[in-house]
């Protein structure tokens, strides 16, 4: 009984020992689990290769806003460091994809009515004193930012025939466009949605729940 007693205690003080061990690697600095699990949350890339988006609305700094794709839309790697995310939406009928494109800029770009009459020309439509209907432009509220909509079509499909092409694409292309302001804060942010008016048409509610997800 003598011989079995001191064997019994070795036994329970390694088992001890081990536990603390593991209760140890988990904590945080250690290169546990928790640390882990802090650096996964600060953003996830895209497994399709667009930008990178944040878990959660609270970690983004500064009350930037959240740009979450929509099911269905593929990512792909934005061109320039302006561009926050680009992606591919599904053609309907037939008709090619589209392509969204959201962006950040340092400045407003002249200013919300200057960056629409640039629109308007590139869409193909000649701004004029009557100004948009309320189906061509209209505001959303989310959270803390004024997002105006655009929805500018002349009617000639993908590129009105006979028009030349600009810096920013084919005239005569159709547009459903964003400018997203937020009061007191330098700089805007601008999402694009290009493509053939079948596929923009059908993308319409899509484009509004990608910019109420703020």
């Amino acid at each position: 009984m003598t011989f079995y007693r001191p064997l019994l205690l070795v036994s329970f003080l390694s088992l001890g020992l081990c536990a603390c061990g593991g209760r140890d690697s988990g904590s945080p600095g250690a290169g546990g689990s928790a640390a882990g699990a802090a650096s996964a949350g600060d953003g996830a890339t895209d497994p399709a290769g667009g930008a990178s988006h944040v878990e959660s609305r609270d970690q983004l700094p500064g009350g930037q806003p959240n740009f979450t794709p929509n099911e269905g839309w593929s990512a792909y790697p934005p061109e320039n460091a302006m561009r926050l995310a680009n992606y591919r939406v599904p053609g309907v009928d037939g008709a090619e994809d589209g392509a969204v494109v959201v962006a950040a800029w340092p400045s407003n770009l002249g200013g919300l009515e200057a960056n629409v009459s640039r629109w308007m020309n590139q869409a193909g439509i000649e701004p004029g004193p009557d100004g948009l209907s309320d189906e061509q432009r209209w505001e959303l509220e989310v959270r803390d930012f004024v997002v105006s909509v655009f929805h500018l079509d002349a009617g000639g499909g993908s590129e009105a025939p006979g028009t030349e092409s600009n810096e920013h694409g084919a005239k005569g292309t159709p547009l459903l466009v964003a400018y997203i302001e937020k009061p007191g804060a330098q700089g805007c942010w601008t999402v694009k949605l290009t493509g053939p008016s079948a596929t923009i048409n059908k993308t319409k509610a899509d484009f509004e729940t990608f910019l109420k997800g703020l």
